[in-house]
Protein backbone atom coordinates (compact mmCIF):
# COMPACT_ATOMS: atom_id res chain seq x y z
CA UNK A 1 0.00 0.00 0.00
CA UNK A 2 1.18 3.53 -0.49
CA UNK A 3 2.84 5.75 1.97
CA UNK A 4 0.13 8.33 3.18
CA UNK A 5 -2.97 6.13 1.81
CA UNK A 6 -5.53 3.83 3.60
CA UNK A 7 -7.64 0.93 2.21
CA UNK A 8 -9.98 2.98 0.49
CA UNK A 9 -7.42 5.14 -1.67
CA UNK A 10 -4.56 3.07 -2.65
CA UNK A 11 -3.90 1.62 -6.17
CA UNK A 12 -2.89 -1.92 -4.61
CA UNK A 13 -2.74 -3.57 -1.61
CA UNK A 14 -0.45 -6.34 -0.32
CA UNK A 15 -2.76 -8.73 1.72
CA UNK A 16 -1.15 -11.74 3.53
CA UNK A 17 -3.16 -14.86 5.08
CA UNK A 18 -0.96 -17.33 7.23
CA UNK A 19 -1.92 -18.35 10.73
CA UNK A 20 1.88 -19.96 11.08
CA UNK A 21 4.38 -20.32 9.67
CA UNK A 22 7.99 -22.94 10.02
CA UNK A 23 11.20 -23.70 7.97
CA UNK A 24 10.78 -27.99 7.20
CA UNK A 25 12.70 -29.73 10.57
CA UNK A 26 12.56 -26.37 12.48
CA UNK A 27 12.29 -27.34 15.79
CA UNK A 28 12.19 -25.56 19.11
CA UNK A 29 12.60 -26.59 23.09
CA UNK A 30 10.14 -27.78 25.13
CA UNK A 31 9.30 -24.74 26.30
CA UNK A 32 8.92 -23.24 22.85
CA UNK A 33 11.43 -20.65 23.88
CA UNK A 34 14.49 -20.93 21.64
CA UNK A 35 15.02 -22.39 18.57
CA UNK A 36 17.02 -25.71 18.50
CA UNK A 37 17.25 -26.55 14.77
CA UNK A 38 16.84 -23.76 11.91
CA UNK A 39 15.54 -26.52 9.83
CA UNK A 40 15.64 -25.57 5.98
CA UNK A 41 12.76 -24.37 2.57
CA UNK A 42 10.54 -25.13 1.58
CA UNK A 43 8.87 -23.24 4.59
CA UNK A 44 5.42 -24.93 6.10
CA UNK A 45 2.54 -22.79 6.02
CA UNK A 46 -0.81 -22.57 7.64
CA UNK A 47 -3.30 -20.94 5.67
CA UNK A 48 -6.30 -19.56 6.80
CA UNK A 49 -9.82 -18.92 5.16
CA UNK A 50 -10.41 -15.18 4.83
CA UNK A 51 -13.49 -13.28 3.44
CA UNK A 52 -12.70 -9.68 2.76
CA UNK A 53 -14.67 -7.13 1.45
CA UNK A 54 -13.62 -3.69 0.37
CA UNK A 55 -16.23 -1.63 -1.63
CA UNK A 56 -14.42 0.70 -4.30
CA UNK A 57 -16.50 1.48 -7.58
CA UNK A 58 -12.67 0.61 -9.35
CA UNK A 59 -11.74 -2.15 -11.96
CA UNK A 60 -10.43 -4.86 -9.45
CA UNK A 61 -7.66 -7.20 -10.23
CA UNK A 62 -6.21 -9.56 -7.97
CA UNK A 63 -2.68 -11.52 -8.43
CA UNK A 64 -1.36 -14.48 -6.43
CA UNK A 65 1.70 -13.70 -4.86
CA UNK A 66 5.25 -16.43 -4.48
CA UNK A 67 7.25 -16.04 -1.36
CA UNK A 68 9.17 -13.17 -3.11
CA UNK A 69 5.88 -11.02 -3.72
CA UNK A 70 6.51 -11.94 -7.27
CA UNK A 71 3.62 -12.73 -9.00
CA UNK A 72 2.27 -16.20 -10.54
CA UNK A 73 0.68 -17.24 -13.29
CA UNK A 74 -2.42 -17.67 -11.10
CA UNK A 75 -5.10 -15.06 -10.77
CA UNK A 76 -8.65 -14.18 -10.11
CA UNK A 77 -9.91 -15.44 -6.84
CA UNK A 78 -10.43 -19.12 -7.00
CA UNK A 79 -9.89 -21.69 -4.12
CA UNK A 80 -6.40 -21.38 -4.56
CA UNK A 81 -4.34 -21.72 -1.08
CA UNK A 82 -1.82 -19.65 -1.59
CA UNK A 83 -0.59 -17.04 1.30
CA UNK A 84 0.46 -13.64 -0.36
CA UNK A 85 -2.31 -11.62 -2.95
CA UNK A 86 -1.82 -8.28 -4.38
CA UNK A 87 -4.94 -6.43 -5.08
CA UNK A 88 -4.75 -3.98 -7.69
CA UNK A 89 -7.22 -1.30 -8.33
CA UNK A 90 -7.33 0.56 -11.97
Amino acid sequence: MAKNKDISTSGRIVLTTVAHAKNNGMQLNKDITRLVRVGTAPVLLEHIQVSLTIKRKEKTSVYVLDHGANRTNFTGLKKIQKPCYEIVYE
